[in-house]
């Protein structure tokens, strides 16, 4: 027991140094292997390397996205510097459950049985981008993902989409918007739990 809680203390804090990895190998594969087919299937699967590079710069460099995450909730719901809301154990589900297991099953999805099953994955790339974008605008500072979001999210994704768009019905696109909707909203949902049992810790009402 005590082995596999090392094994995974160790996933949570280097997941990311897989990144770069990542991103090449998925390039030459789809490059060699997913361009010759359709162009809607071709993009599905170009957005996992997209994200692959976005989370490098959350994560590896410059990095810091746990860490200006943490500060900006810590800001807007006054908890103390030392609680932590985006935990490195939900940084490493968070990302290598939808980026790294959701993207790859719906590409392959949208390979074998059309490229219906992975709408939602452009639009989540879109949907992403256009968070940090807003943020940055907001707050007139950069946030760790910002580039990747502007010169890879958003060409990439709304690229697909568009091209999407013209080969499933209209349903599948607008119902996918709303799955990578719901996918940011639940992750939201669960930093607004963790920043409530944080203050409940804090007010002493947890033993």
């Amino acid at each position: 027991m005590e082995k596999m809680k090392n094994i995974s203390g160790w996933l949570y804090s280097y997941w990311p140094c897989a990144l770069p990895f990542l991103a090449a190998y998925s390039l030459m594969f789809i490059f060699l292997f997913v361009y010759p087919l359709t162009l809607p299937v071709f993009l599905i699967w170009l957005c996992i390397p997209v994200y692959f590079i976005h989370e490098f710069e959350e994560y590896v460099y410059p990095g810091g996205f746990d860490d200006y995450t943490n500060r900006l909730l810590q800001r807007h719901s006054g908890l103390d510097d030392d609680e932590c809301v985006l935990t490195p154990r939900a940084a490493y589900w968070i990302n290598v459950g939808i980026i790294w297991f959701l993207f790859p099953s719906s590409a392959v999805l949208s390979t074998l049985y059309g490229p219906g099953f992975g709408v939602w994955v452009a639009w989540l790339t879109v949907v992403n981008g256009v968070l940090h974008i807003f943020r940055a605008v907001q707050s007139r500072e950069y946030n760790p993902g910002l580039a990747a979001s502007i010169v890879l999210n958003l060409p990439v994704g709304i690229a697909a989409v568009i091209v999407l768009a013209g080969v499933v019905p209209l349903w599948i696109v607008l119902l996918s918007l709303l799955f990578a909707v719901f996918l940011m909203a639940v992750m939201i949902v669960y930093f607004v739990a963790r920043i409530r049992h944080l203050e409940k810790i804090g007010n002493g009402d947890l033993p």
